[in-house]
């Protein structure tokens, strides 16, 4: 398993600074995102005109690339799909479909995406109609060798307070959507982290779903223990918080252990929302050497 990053963390940053980088402090390889919205400075507008079909930016992606030794694991795109409103989930879907045409010419395996949810329907009628939004898609990267895996990040809270705004938050939603989907490049950008805070089984998770784990996101969390005892674990937010590898609850070992015994060979991308290893893009970068340290101990 080789360690890269997500370069969410560092939108400022160009593909050439991000390459330098990345290479001189043994990163392997990228997941870089892709919003539906250029911003107006940083790598990211760059791939968005890539993906609306700027060859020469592709070439000079190619280009980096090749010259740091680095590969594109995942492209991401993480503006919820399943929208309430029907105009902009079309907007949505037609801009997945950009990037993964974009992964084709790229040759990047995977594209990771947000399936979100439709906040008029209830969860049961989210998943009845996934299929009908998310199936020409699959079907469409199927076409062109690349596979499309969903985060499990719940954003609770998205669609008002206490409520899940995305459908894929746990392993019980994740069997329904992939019975609904049927396509076998269909799967998951896993990240424990998410989990944990579920009080989900991170290990059984991987073992249950070890033929459908696409990317694996590296992320920790820390638990507050004392406002978990003040608050209890019907507040979705406040008694924890995101740390690099390492630095949280999350025993990495076992983790790597299962990924491992599961035949799991593909990248372990670090997340960075380290709030402790923040604020300055310096710390930032000290953050993700601390993870990648970490994990590549255990990677040896």
């Amino acid at each position: 398993m080789r360690i890269g990053l997500s370069n969410a963390c560092l939108p400022q940053m160009n593909l050439e600074a991000l390459s330098t980088w990345s290479s001189r402090n043994e990163f392997k390889s990228f997941e870089l995102i892709v919003p539906l919205e250029p911003p107006p400075s940083g790598a990211q507008g760059t791939f968005v005109a890539a993906s609306r079909g700027n060859k020469r930016i592709v070439k000079k992606m190619h280009r980096i690339l090749d010259q740091h030794k680095l590969t594109i694991d995942s492209l991401a795109v993480y503006q919820p799909l399943l929208v309430a409103n029907a105009r902009e989930r079309l907007k949505r879907a037609a801009h997945l479909r950009r990037v993964i045409k974009l992964a084709g010419a790229l040759e990047v395996r995977t594209v990771c995406c947000a399936l979100g949810r439709n906040a008029r329907l209830s969860l049961a009628e989210n998943l009845e109609h996934v299929g009908e939004t998310l199936r020409p898609l699959v079907q469409y990267a199927r076409d062109r060798n690349v596979r499309i895996a969903m985060e499990n990040d719940p954003h609770i809270g998205r669609d008002g307070e206490g409520v899940h705004g995305n459908i894929a938050y746990s392993p019980a939603q994740w069997g329904q959507i992939f019975d609904r989907i049927g396509e076998r490049n269909f799967g998951l950008a896993f990240d424990p982290a998410h989990l944990v805070w579920q009080q989900i089984d991170v290990e059984a998770a991987i073992r249950k779903f070890r033929d459908r784990i696409f990317i694996f996101h590296a992320r920790d969390i820390e638990i507050d223990q004392e406002v978990l005892t003040r608050a209890g674990n019907t507040a979705a937010t406040g008694w924890w918080h995101f740390r690099v590898p390492g630095l949280g609850s999350i025993d990495w070992s076992h983790v790597t252990g299962t990924l491992k015994e599961a035949g799991y060979e593909g990248p372990m991308i670090l997340v960075h929302a380290d709030p402790v290893w923040s604020g300055s893009e310096a710390r930032v970068q000290r953050g993700l050497t601390l993870g990648r340290s970490h994990l590549s101990k255990l990677l040896a």
